[in-house]
């Protein structure tokens, strides 16, 4: 059996990436419908929150620089597809 890619269909490929990512570090949480990634619990410390995101395809670029001293949160599109701003104001 010989296939060409590793998975035969790009569905659901963005969320198992960052459900990777989130497994990895344990003070993320991930918001499936939204594709967000977020850090929990929120630093009590009054500061800027930066949040970054785009499209995905080179998973999890975004959701790996979220943590405490980086990104507030990330937000992952679909595949090489820019995000939502819907995705945007909700996990603001």
């Amino acid at each position: 059996m010989s296939t060409k890619d590793i998975y035969t269909s790009s569905e659901g490929l963005v969320l198992k990436s960052l459900k990777g990512a989130v497994a990895l570090n344990p003070s993320l949480r991930l918001h499936q419908a939204l594709k967000s990634v977020y850090t929990f619990p929120p630093s009590s410390q009054t500061k800027v929150s930066v949040i970054s995101g785009g499209g995905a395809g080179h998973e999890p670029a975004h959701a790996s620089y979220t943590g405490y001293s980086m990104l507030a949160a990330s937000v992952s599109g679909k595949i090489f597809t820019s995000l939502s701003a819907k995705q945007i104001l909700s996990t603001i």
